[in-house]
């Protein structure tokens, strides 16, 4: 009997997150891929290419920190501020699944290419604040780093290094093409202690189960699979090639994030005194609401 090939084809995972843990290892992960949603948000403003790609890894970057929140747990919000900067203001959001973001700009002749500018010009001496909003217990956690390095990701690990304590490795790719845009990331956390996550930076030395993690990781350049692999299987079994046991947990589908409407701005404007009101009215008693996420307006009739 002649033999036969077997192709396997994978569904593409997009817009979701996948965890996932290294029992071997101590070590908890996340892979997350946006596709539409990102085509989404990225679509409600004219944001030229620079800018399209700095809000790509901004908000993978928001939802692989996102989902470290328990779901209906709370909001991780995301914020740049700068004076001096190219950007004047970056936010993103994530929040039960749902991600949002938008950027305030000067206009820069150098946003037109495809490639970011030097980090300096691009921030100025902007801030990274980094704000846990916890539902529950109804506490906010806020971290601040400062804008320095080469991309926002590497700002982001510092934010870790120096708010969190705990050990931790991220990796994000992003591809803007004329079909559509991807962004990818991975997102690893060494907790030998469970969720508590006793041990910290400074305890590395000995901690055997974060340096292999840590050897494989850079090892199977990270940035190229996230962007080749379609399917999270797959690229977890290249990213990790040597790891007998790797543990899939739950998929987290991903939606864009925008929570604007009208009964939102009612509910929000009430709790102004009338006087206040009123001189937001225009002069036929409307007042204007614009949501920069989304870029719409809405008519509040006071």
């Amino acid at each position: 009997m002649p033999s036969m090939d077997i192709e396997f084809t994978y569904t593409p995972d997009v817009d979701q997150v996948l965890s996932f843990s290294l029992p071997e290892k101590s070590v908890r992960g996340r892979i997350a891929r946006i596709g539409p949603v990102l085509d989404d948000i990225l679509q409600a403003h004219a944001y030229p290419p620079a800018i399209r790609r700095l809000l790509a890894e901004a908000l993978i970057l928001t939802t692989l920190m996102g989902t470290l929140i328990s779901k209906s747990s709370g909001q991780l919000t995301m914020q740049v501020q700068s004076a001096s900067g190219i950007v004047e203001l970056l936010v993103c959001d994530f929040r039960e699944s749902r991600v949002r973001g938008y950027v305030q700009f000067r206009d820069d002749a150098v946003l037109q290419h495809d490639r970011l500018p030097d980090f300096g010009r691009l921030f100025g001496d902007g801030r990274l604040v980094v704000t846990f909003d916890m539902a529950a217990s109804k506490e906010r956690y806020q971290g601040i780093v400062e804008l320095r390095g080469t991309s926002l990701t590497q700002v982001v690990r510092q934010y870790f290094v120096q708010s969190e304590q705990i050990p931790t490795m991220l990796e994000t790719a992003v591809d803007i093409r004329p079909d559509g845009a991807t962004a990818s990331g991975t997102l690893l956390q060494y907790l030998p202690d469970g969720e508590e996550g006793r041990t910290r930076l400074d305890n590395l030395d000995d901690e055997f189960g974060w340096t292999c993690v840590s050897q494989l990781s850079k090892a199977a350049d990270a940035p190229s699979v996230l962007l080749e692999e379609v399917a999270f299987r797959p690229a977890l079994r290249r990213l990790f090639p040597d790891e007998d046991t790797i543990v899939v947990h739950e998929t987290e589908m991903l939606q864009k994030g925008c929570r604007c409407s009208l009964e939102h701005f009612d509910d929000v404007l009430s709790r102004f005194p009338k006087e206040d009101r009123r001189e937001m009215q225009n002069e036929d008693g409307v007042i204007l609401v614009d949501c920069q996420f989304c870029s719409r307006q809405f008519a509040i009739q006071d």
